[in-house]
């Protein structure tokens, strides 16, 4: 595990342990059913500063413009390309090869905690798994996940109004394809999960 992983981990760990806390996570994805909170910013920032069991929030490539969250997670290029630029307001987690191609190696460089892919962190069909699997190295035992939206719904779309993913954004799957993906990434899900032990809990409405 990279230096900087491997530190930061460790460094919460103590701090948990130190105040006798197992601290709570969430992951954010940029499903549909995030809409709840996209004009609310402050609801995910509120369960970061609660007195009595502040949440960890991780979020994924251009989660991290719309919500407050304590690490955001990347593995695609166009992401990096504007972290790189213009910087952000929390941690950055990155993977040292790119999934958009294969997983090639990665020509930007940002200033953030570079990962090695299935190595360090498991990577897969989506962003998520490497931030679930960052999740369970917080919390070994659940993490909350939100706007992981594995179900087709045409009037929904893909994502929540306003995600932003920089350029012209990606072009809309056909349906064929995101059911394929779906089915994938959902049994990369429960692998994860039945790999590390760590149960992943759905949070807010589906």
């Amino acid at each position: 595990m990279c230096n900087k992983l491997k530190r930061m981990i460790t460094q919460l760990a103590d701090e948990l342990k130190k105040h006798k806390l197992v601290k709570p996570v969430i992951v954010l994805g940029a499903g549909p059913s995030m809409q709840k909170y996209v004009h609310d910013r402050q609801y995910f920032k509120n369960m970061r500063s609660r007195s009595d069991q502040p949440f960890v929030v991780i979020g994924v490539n251009w989660v991290f413009k719309n919500f407050d969250v304590d690490y955001n997670v990347v593995t695609h290029n166009e992401p990096i390309i504007e972290i790189s630029k213009n910087g952000m307001d929390c941690p950055l987690v990155y993977s040292r090869l790119t999934g958009d191609v294969g997983y090639a190696a990665l020509n930007y460089k940002a200033d953030g905690i570079v990962f090695e892919p299935f190595e360090e962190l498991w990577c897969g069909q989506s962003t998520i798994i490497a931030a679930l699997h960052l999740a369970t190295k917080i919390n070994p035992m659940r993490a909350w996940v939100a706007g992981v939206d594995l179900t087709l719904d045409a009037k929904r779309g893909m994502y929540y109004d306003g995600y932003v993913m920089g350029g012209e954004g990606r072009k809309r799957p056909s349906d064929t394809h995101f059911l394929c993906w779906a089915e994938v990434v959902r049994k990369q899900i429960n692998g994860l999960s039945n790999m590390t032990g760590c149960k992943f809990l759905q949070y807010g409405p589906k």
